[in-house]
């Protein structure tokens, strides 16, 4: 007896116009509107969905299995918007758009990303609040410590062969984890929102 075996078949094609309009991705639109922030915040809903759908229970695995998809989510989502706040800093000429900005740009490591953040906001805010900004910074920090490169998430073995999993915790409260990143990015959002009316005040003069 002949099994139908859904593999892929000879008509499938990965991206094709479908009739579903509920999951229909229309991207001629997102060309025009689609920006870093915009993109992080996607990667960082797309962490919340899937633990969301573990606590109510949507989804029968152990969490074990989605701690690393879920925390590759969320550090992306942060370094988009690091780059993203970065960008306003060069729009801003607190800093310098040279060669190497640009590296630190193309690379992957939040850390630096966060130094270049810091003096933008600084910069834009001296009388600012010193602690928030010191909570953010150990809160990138941890990220940072665990995957400096963008790879211990993604991959069990870096670019070197060396075990991407040594420096992971024994146990993470991934509800927790969701709170605080809930936290970084209302402080990003804010930030956002402050350094876009400092350019528009800018452009004024």
């Amino acid at each position: 007896m002949k099994m139908d075996i859904p593999w892929p078949g000879d008509k499938d094609k990965i991206f094709t116009e479908g009739v579903n309009n509920s999951l229909q991705a229309y991207l001629e639109y997102a060309k025009y509107f689609t920006t870093d922030a915009l993109l992080a915040e996607a990667f960082k809903k797309s962490a919340d969905a899937i633990l969301s759908q573990i606590e109510t229970g949507r989804i029968s695995e152990h969490p074990d299995v989605y701690f690393f998809p879920v925390n590759y989510l969320y550090r992306h989502a942060i370094e988009l918007y690091l780059k993203h706040l970065i960008q306003y800093g060069i729009q801003l000429n607190i800093l310098e758009e040279d060669g190497k900005l640009a590296g630190m740009m193309g690379n992957h490591e939040l850390y630096p990303l966060w130094n270049k953040t810091r003096i933008v906001l600084e910069e834009v805010w001296p009388e600012g609040n010193k602690n928030d900004l010191k909570n953010v910074e150990r809160l990138i920090q941890e990220f940072h410590e665990v995957d400096k490169s963008g790879q211990n998430f993604r991959y069990t073995k870096d670019k070197n062969g060396n075990s991407t999993t040594e420096k992971l915790p024994e146990r993470v409260d991934l509800k927790a984890l969701r709170e605080t990143c809930d936290g970084l990015f209302r402080f990003f959002d804010g930030c956002d929102a402050g350094l876009c009316a400092a350019i528009d005040a800018q452009n004024e003069v």
